[in-house]
């Protein structure tokens, strides 16, 4: 080696030396720039834990969302009640695909339907629930909000539960075991695969049991099937856009959903949550709308609706509904 280049060398080490962090003499607890300390994480999103940051002063959640306390046996939940009808513009027609599903399904023979679907013609769309989950991450993060949409009445009825707390989960799960009792079909996108695994996992975490025992339609499955050649993927907005014809302007992005629950966990601001609540039910809206474009047609023509007569029973029962509530 020649001595030009050994004093070059010795060159760039000293300025490496000087420059630069030497990690032999830092603690191993300490943070290096541009990286998250190991014991500020928690989960994907690098959020630090909850009870050693100090919370700001923020808007009580009661004043950013009308809603209400629910009690189980350990614990307690924000509710949020979201109710929609047919006089509500943009709705009639939306309720009216839907339940001119339930007029092709009773035309399908026994024979040529799948099971879950059968289940609702048998019990009626009235029995029906919508179910989608929000959640801190992937396996092993909480579970902070669900939303669970009932047709009532000829009206799009949806609950969500909301957690202010990482101890409230094993509240929500209970509150969502409690509200599915019962309930005969369980539709859901992508369900099989993370909703209710993720449900039950942590039940178990929380010692508790979440075990849905009712038939469970999951619309991925047959989405895939019916568009997987003719759009660019079957995620529920890409089919919310090209099949139902809706397009989301604003919508928080998915990948920004457990970083904005553990920024409330962390500092007390729910402001970031409403988005969310938001996305929630635009999912929820979209997952029924999917399931009257998904529901088999029975042999023979293509069945033809007679819209007329479906919005003039909606708009009857609507009607009825709400003489029925005002007496």
């Amino acid at each position: 080696m020649s001595d030009r280049l050994r004093e070059r060398l010795a060159e760039l080490v000293r300025g490496r030396s000087s420059g630069m962090i030497n990690y032999q003499s830092v603690p191993a607890d300490a943070a290096v720039p541009g990286q998250v300390a190991p014991d500020a994480c928690t989960g994907c999103q690098g959020e630090a834990p909850a009870d050693e940051l100090p919370r700001r002063h923020a808007v009580p959640l009661d004043e950013l969302l009308t809603g209400y306390e629910l009690s189980a046996e350990c614990g307690q939940v924000y509710v949020h009640d979201w109710v929609r009808d047919a006089n509500d513009e943009g709705y009639l027609r939306l309720l009216s695909d839907i339940w001119e599903a339930a007029e092709r399904l009773a035309l399908v023979p026994a024979e040529e339907i799948d099971p879950a679907y059968a289940a609702i013609r048998d019990f009626g769309l009235e029995q029906v629930a919508f179910l989608d989950l929000e959640t801190g991450g992937l396996a092993g993060q909480p579970i902070f909000l669900a939303g669970i949409l009932r047709l009532e009445s000829r009206s799009l009825s949806i609950r969500q539960f909301l957690v202010r707390s990482y101890e409230e989960e094993a509240a929500l799960i209970e509150l969502v075991d409690r509200e599915l009792t019962g309930v005969p079909v369980l539709v859901t996108y992508n369900g099989k695969s993370f909703d209710l695994p993720m449900l039950a996992d942590r039940a178990r975490y929380h010692g508790a049991v979440f075990d849905y025992d009712g038939l469970h339609l999951d619309l991925l499955h047959p989405a895939r099937r019916r568009y997987r050649d003719r759009y660019p993927n079957c995620r529920l907005v890409t089919l919310e856009w090209f099949v139902c014809h809706r397009r989301r302007m604003g919508d928080v992005p998915g990948a920004e959903i457990p970083g904005r629950f553990h920024r409330y966990m962390r500092d007390g601001d729910p402001s970031p949550l409403i988005p969310i609540l938001h996305h929630n039910v635009l999912d929820l809206v979209t997952l029924a709308e999917l399931l009257g474009h998904l529901a088999p047609h029975p042999p023979g023509p293509r069945f033809v609706p007679d819209w007329d007569s479906i919005q003039a029973q909606i708009a009857d029962l609507g009607e009825a509904a709400a003489l029925e509530a005002s007496g």
